[in-house]
């Protein structure tokens, strides 16, 4: 399995990279910490599935509502 990376959800990564580097400038401060902003990110979780068939041939895994066609542990 690869690395995982996890962040906390209390203190905002920008606070504390701004906080570490001292980059930045007093007469921005105001307008950076209330300016609005997006971000999307992507959540990823390991569930306990079960291997099923998919037609004649094809094979997946299901747990729940979610399906993962031709999973290379159900083939």
């Amino acid at each position: 399995m690869g690395r995982d990376i996890f962040v906390s959800d209390e203190v905002p990564i920008y606070e504390v990279e701004a906080a570490e580097k001292n980059e930045v400038n007093e007469d921005l401060k105001g307008e950076i910490e209330h300016a609005p902003c997006h971000m999307e990110y992507q959540v990823m979780k390991r569930v306990v599935g079960t291997c099923i068939k998919l037609g004649k041939s094809a094979t997946g895994c299901v747990a729940g509502n979610y399906l993962h066609p031709f999973h290379p542990e159900c083939i």
